[in-house]
């Protein structure tokens, strides 16, 4: 885009408004005309600056971006970004950002997050503590850019100022974090016996099976051996059938079963939400 010197020739500019009041440039004029060559001040929307040259200014003068709420100071032919925060959603992110605009910082307030320009892209700003993760919260965290675990499908912002969709895992059914080398959000299934499912508190009772006793034709004796009983010394089997899962009414002492998806450990259940 080409520059039109801001103070040489302001000529070229309507001196006053619609409302009649005197337009930015011919205040910028008549203010490097009284005040020689110090610093000015100047503000205006990004557009009219981006026409503005710098070399018609003195040498660090500051322009206010009003719709940016961002400074630029002028050194040399260039209008150097030094200081203020953007606040805009993903869609409305600066665009044409150049090497003079390195540590513009923008607030993306559709996802939460603070963006900083490196001269030649996005990145996370200070202290950013990025996307991508799952968090428990006692409730909801109540500021945008996060969103509970329920399976839904959402998009994440990434450093780069960019989105990806993402499909969150499905915590409607509680499960309990895994610790390892590898992540897999999940939920995961249960691995090994069926038994290990456990999301209630302990029930059920029942009947131990009796035991099934058999041997050689020559023994003699009772099923359990006991007073009285006798066997014969003639080699014999004992052939027990046990349920593998067996329970017992009885004293809380006495051996019992809960039996799958009936014992949860005593715990504190916090809310996942996805950090987008």
């Amino acid at each position: 885009m080409a520059r039109t010197p801001f103070v040489k020739a302001p000529i070229t500019t309507p001196m006053a408004d619609k409302a009649g009041s005197l337009t930015n440039a011919w205040v910028q004029w008549f203010k490097q005309k009284y005040f020689g060559g110090q610093p000015q001040y100047l503000e205006g929307i990004h557009s009219e600056r981006a026409v503005v040259d710098p070399e018609s200014v003195a040498e660090g003068s500051t322009y206010f971006e009003t719709d940016r709420q961002v400074w630029y100071v002028a050194r040399g032919i260039f209008w150097n970004y030094f200081s203020g925060i953007m606040n805009c959603t993903q869609a409305t992110l600066a665009a044409g950002l150049g090497a003079h605009d390195v540590g513009f910082l923008a607030q993306v307030t559709d996802y939460g997050h603070l963006l900083q320009w490196t001269g030649a892209s996005w990145a996370w700003g200070p202290a950013e503590a990025g996307s991508g993760y799952i968090q428990g919260f006692l409730g909801s965290p109540g500021v945008a850019g996060w969103h509970l675990c329920d399976g839904a499908t959402v998009n994440r912002l990434n450093p780069a100022g960019s989105l990806t969709p993402v499909v969150l895992p499905d915590y409607t059914t509680a499960a309990y974090v895994k610790f390892g080398i590898t992540a897999g959000p999940g939920p995961n299934a249960p691995s090994g016996d069926s038994e290990a499912v456990s999301a209630g508190t302990p029930a059920g009772t029942v009947t131990q099976t009796t035991p099934v006793v058999s041997g050689d034709a020559s023994a003699t004796g009772a099923a359990f051996i006991g007073a009285g009983a006798t066997l014969a010394n003639e080699h014999h089997t004992h052939d027990v059938a046990v349920d593998q899962h067996p329970s017992f009414a009885g004293s809380a002492l006495a051996a019992h079963d809960h039996g799958a998806g009936t014992l949860e450990l005593r715990n504190t259940q916090l809310q996942a939400w996805y950090r987008q």
